[in-house]
Formats: structure tokens, C-alpha cells, sequence
């Protein structure tokens, strides 16, 4: 099953309706590109616990910041995780350091982050995470990341499913 709601204005209100429906139980994809979510709106969505075969999950161009990006990586239930994209959502160090503390995502296989402001904090920690052996593509392009930033994401020894 697959939900496409990507441009609207699909705001913290609503999340909290779409976190509420548990007759998704086989929702696989869930698209919410380009609304006006925010780190309440993702607070909601990260709550429900129907969503458990949750393999993509589409949050770009949206205001989730640091909080928002910390509240998606604690979210235990969404195990099935395969593709995350967040790109444009001005997530910061901190957002991207909980993002690379996520221990959850063990079949993730791509992670979008690019056009955020991750910078190198951000990077060291996502380029420390152990969990996601499975990545295939990670997207942190235009995200203020100088060299040792880059350096800590070269130096990942777990990712070797990454293409080059």
C-alpha cells in the first residue's frame, strides 16, 4: 500500500489524523513531500505504531529541523525502513548527529539528506553509524560539510553495499 500526499498543505493537524489510522497496517510507501510539516507534525507521525511494514517514507521540502530529524531516528517501529528521504528540511548538527545515533534502521539501503545544513558534527555521525549495513546510496550534497566531515563518512567500514 502505498499513500502519496506530497504537495498539500498537510500540516501537524493532519499528521496527527494520519498517525491515528491504524487500518494501514500494510502501508508501505508514505510520500509527504513539499507540505507545511514541521517538528510537531513529525512528533505525531512518529507515534503511530500501525505502520510496521513501513519500507519509504518521503519527508523533503518540509520544516522538520533538529527535533524533527531526532524524533523520525528514535521511532522504533518503522524496523522495515528502507528509503528515508529528508532533503530540504533544515536539519542541523544536532538533527543529523540523532539521525547517525539511529539503531533501528538496519535495512535502510538509502538515506537523502542533501540540502540540509548537517555540517561536519552532523556528518561524523552519520558516518559512524554501524547499524545501516545495507545502504546503497547516501545523498548529503550541499549540506556544509567541509573535509573532516567527509573525512568521517569515508572512513565508514560498515557500509559496503555503498555505491561509488
Amino acid at each position: 500500500m502505498a499513500v502519496n500526499l506530497a504537495e498539500n498543505g498537510i500540516d501537524c493537524g493532519s499528521c496527527e489524523i494520519l498517525s491515528r489510522n491504524t487500518s494501514w497496517k500494510k502501508l508501505k510507501i508514505l510520500i509527504l513531500s513539499t507540505n507545511a510539516i514541521t517538528e510537531v507534525g513529525v512528533g505525531k507521525l512518529v507515534q503511530s505504531s500501525a505502520w510496521t511494514s513501513l519500507e519509504e517514507l518521503d519527508l523533503r521540502a518540509n520544516e522538520i529541523g533538529d527535533q524533527g530529524a531526532i524524533l523520525i531516528s528514535s521511532n522504533e517501529s518503522w524496523k522495515t525502513l528502507k528509503k528515508i528521504n529528508l532533503a530540504e528540511n533544515k536539519i542541523g548538527e544536532e538533527g543529523g548527529a540523532g539521525l547517525g545515533k539511529n539503531t533501528t534502521w538496519k535495512n535502510l539501503e538509502k538515506l537523502i539528506l542533501n540540502e540540509n545544513k548537517l555540517g561536519d558534527k552532523g556528518a561524523s555521525m552519520i558516518g559512524s553509524n554501524a547499524v545501516w549495513t545495507n545502504l546503497k546510496h547516501l545523498d548529503l550534497s550541499n549540506s556544509k560539510i567541509s573535509g573532516e566531515g567527509g573525512m568521517a563518512i569515508g572512513k565508514n567500514i560498515c557500509w559496503k553495499k555503498l555505491k561509488k
